[in-house]
């Protein structure tokens, strides 16, 4: 439950918090950064050095955060918990280079923390607050029910670009479940069950690349299954 946490909350509450503060940091900006949140989570998660790097451009991204609330004038908080934040990236930097991933596990924890606390004060204010509407909850759901089938088609005919294709849509999609059961349709357990599919699916592509056909099988089937036993409880517009 603690990763998943982080998993769900942490962009959504980056995003929303910096495109309330002001236009000085860009949407593209802010997407670039969600982007590299996620890919964190899940490189933390498969203990891949990638995580450093990706650490260590948090950390600057949140200093260019600090920097905006200052600016301000009037945004106290906002400077505060970019502090904390810039605080936390270096410590999942330092614990990932000390090859400890628990604790930076418990770093991004406390990311978390300062995410949620932005998220509270900032969110209302953010035009990404916005609810998924059902056309686009219901495109998800049939891209992730084609993809989950072509990724293991693709595996077991050994064409890795494409499977490693699949594997990254599937991720991205997972990803925006986590946010959407979070945030706007409540549910622990398909919570637990997208990032799960998020983490097996960020998982395919490395597989891939080192000829580990079994494993990437293993974690498309377990794709599979999850989207299964999510479907029928919370498939929420019949």
């Amino acid at each position: 439950m603690r990763k998943l946490l982080l998993a769900t909350a942490l962009p959504l509450a980056l995003v929303a918090t910096v495109l309330a503060a002001g236009a000085e940091l860009s949407a593209d900006a802010m997407r670039d950064a969600e982007d590299t949140l996620r890919s964190l989570d899940s490189n933390v998660s498969l203990k891949h050095p990638k995580a450093l790097a990706e650490a260590e451009e948090l950390r600057g991204f949140f200093r260019q955060v600090e920097g905006h609330y200052a600016a301000r004038g009037d945004a106290a908080r906002g400077v505060e918990l970019a502090r904390a934040s810039q605080q936390h990236a270096s410590a999942v930097a330092g614990a990932v280079r000390a090859g400890d991933f628990d604790a930076a596990q418990d770093a991004l924890d406390q990311l978390t923390r300062s995410c949620k606390a932005c998220h509270e004060v900032y969110k209302n204010k953010s035009p990404l607050a916005q609810k998924t509407s059902q056309l686009e909850f219901g495109r998800w759901m049939r891209v992730i029910d084609q993809r989950s089938v072509s990724v293991q088609r693709h595996i077991a005919a050994q064409h890795a670009a494409a499977a490693q294709a699949d594997a990254r849509v599937l991720e991205d999609l997972y990803a925006r479940m986590e946010r959407y059961f979070v945030h706007e349709y409540p549910a622990a357990d398909a919570q637990q069950v997208s990032h799960a599919g998020r983490v097996q699916a960020a998982s395919i592509p490395a597989l891939l690349a080192a000829q580990d056909y079994v494993g990437a099988a293993r974690a498309a089937r377990s794709i599979a299954q999850a989207c299964n036993d999510c479907h029928d409880p919370h498939k929420p517009f019949r």
